[in-house]
């Protein structure tokens, strides 16, 4: 079916100020460094946000390369925390040096003073980019009310409800062309975006959330 995307969150590193901006993470690579051995997090990979980029990866990557990278998590001692709120607020107590979580999480522990910032990961000239996810709508073909949710859908896509988003809490990313507000975090035409193929994602996510089940719950 079609889908449309709009107001985006960043998949980004928090990083705890005490950790010293040359050895800073500047990659997801970075939670599989020996180094930072039990002193990072990822939220639950098997829903919301951090599953979407788990099936991202995979149809990035490749089945192999993916689960070769989970798995060094693994062996790294990367904590699995409930979900990216508390990936970010372990970093923001200094419980940990970094955690991977998105921009919304992030700006909201920057914006209560703690001692935390944002680093977005893989934007050399051989990296991957940093990783965009969209909300999402569709109407649901045959539903009993189509005008009114083809009303709704327009309105939530609009370029003011967009800047609403993005003057809100989370600090949301517009994706309409024509919304011209001041974003507090960074936006695909200001850094390297991960180039991603959403429907490609969809094909491996039942793939990558087995494979992830196994690995981390069981």
């Amino acid at each position: 079916g079609t889908w449309y995307g709009f107001a985006a969150r960043a998949r980004v590193l928090i990083v705890n100020k005490g950790v010293a901006d040359e050895e800073a993470p500047r990659s997801i690579l970075d939670l599989a460094d020996p180094k930072w051995r039990g002193q990072t997090a990822i939220a639950k990979p098997l829903f919301g946000t951090t599953a979407t980029h788990a099936a991202c990866l995979f149809a990035y990557w490749g089945d192999e390369e993916a689960r070769a990278y989970f798995r060094r998590l693994k062996e790294n001692d990367v904590l699995v925390l409930e979900g990216n709120k508390q990936v970010a607020q372990a970093v923001a107590t200094g419980e940990l040096a970094f955690g991977l979580t998105d921009t919304d999480d992030a700006i909201i522990q920057i914006e209560r003073g703690s001692p935390v910032r944002i680093v977005y990961p893989d934007q050399g000239p051989d990296q991957m980019g940093t990783l965009f996810i969209p909300n999402t709508i569709a109407i649901i073909e045959g539903c009993p009310h189509p005008e009114a949710a083809e009303e709704l859908a327009d309105y939530l896509l609009s370029k003011e409800v967009e800047a609403r988003l993005a003057g809100g809490p989370s600090a949301q990313i517009p994706l309409h062309d024509e919304c011209d507000v001041h974003v507090r975090v960074k936006t695909p035409q200001e850094i390297k975006p991960m180039p991603v193929d959403f429907e490609q994602a969809v094909e491996h996510w039942d793939a990558a959330a087995e494979f992830l089940r196994k690995e981390f719950l069981q």
